[in-house]
């Protein structure tokens, strides 16, 4: 056999090595196996690899012909809450939207708010799943029976996994389940009033995303509820809902014991655009002051009014 018909082993083969990528399930990896030797480093470029790095993370892709993959993903990628961030949850699943390149575009401006900083330092990328996945547990399957948005008859038992649909009340409940094995604290992750779950839980029809600051802007602090929406309605944003907000103070929690709506060197709350009608009338509601003995909790906007803000978000033109 000579050299020219000799099969090429696939270690060497650019092709081969591409698809042997698109299996990788950390980033890592591909970044180790570029620094292999030029070979290497050429075929991880290759953007069906980064194409199928969105798809396991369930970051939206940029809609748009001739996306460069790999730069995309390196500005989405850390600033987005998705699949393996909410992995102390469960498993993320839903069909993820695009984007359009006009709101991808958008993350390269000035934070108004902050303006040393770009929009994509200071925001956050939050999908919300349509459901999430969890093994079967029966304490679990109980509390979600009884407290939770959930049905048992959407699970065809006995299966060893059940699909829970992502709500603010089903949230509770896993981010509950979820403390022991995280360790990270013994107390209550989330709470409120039972008018609030009653009224302000409703199941995901689909995957949902928003982009929303982590941080309360100062600028927002000590103001009504309706100059907070005249202050970012006119930058091009607006408060957010509370299920967005609810999520990332949760994974925040349960992933490093803070969040952006706590109580450490200030006490923060964050107000959004979700009400709910108390015995006195109807409120919008704001969540924040979190603690490791008392958890984060959602209140009316009219309790700890000297420490209320919110924060401004915007939701991306969809694409399928």
């Amino acid at each position: 056999m000579s050299l020219k018909t000799a099969p090429i082993h696939p270690l060497y083969d650019p092709k081969s090595l591409v698809a042997i990528a698109t299996h990788f399930d950390r980033l890592s990896t591909i970044g180790k196996s570029a620094q292999v030797c030029k070979l290497w480093d050429r075929s991880m470029q290759d953007p069906s690899i980064w194409e199928k790095q969105f798809e396991k993370e369930k970051i939206p892709k940029v809609a748009g012909k001739n996306r460069d993959y790999k730069a995309d993903f390196q500005v989405l990628y850390p600033m987005t809450l998705s699949a393996r961030k909410i992995a102390c949850l469960g498993e993320f699943v839903g069909e993820v939207p695009k984007i359009s390149e006009d709101d991808f575009t958008r993350l390269f401006q000035n934070d108004p708010y902050e303006p040393k900083k770009k929009i994509y330092e200071t925001f956050r990328l939050i999908v919300e799943p349509h459901f999430i996945k969890r093994e079967r547990e029966n304490l679990l399957v109980e509390n979600l029976l009884s407290s939770g948005d959930y049905q048992e008859e959407n699970n065809s038992s006995p299966q060893q996994e059940i699909l829970v649909p992502y709500s603010l009340k089903n949230i509770k409940i896993l981010s509950s389940s979820s403390i022991a094995i995280l360790k990270v604290n013994s107390g209550p992750v989330l709470r409120s009033y039972p008018e609030v779950f009653k009224q302000c839980s409703y199941p995901a029809t689909k995957v949902n995303v928003c982009f929303m600051r982590e941080e309360v802007p100062k600028q927002s602090r000590m103001l009504h509820f309706t100059l907070q929406k005249e202050l970012f309605n006119k930058d091009r944003f607006e408060v957010p809902r509370l299920s967005p907000r609810a999520l990332l103070n949760v994974v925040k929690i349960l992933t490093t014991g803070h969040c952006p709506d706590a109580r450490e060197t200030e006490l923060t709350f964050s107000s959004t655009s979700d009400t709910a009608r108390f015995k006195y009338g109807e409120s919008s509601l704001t969540i924040g002051g979190y603690s490791q003995d008392t958890g984060i909790v959602i209140i009316e906007t009219i309790s700890y009014g000297y420490a209320r803000g919110s924060v401004p978000c915007w939701t991306p033109k969809e694409v399928y």
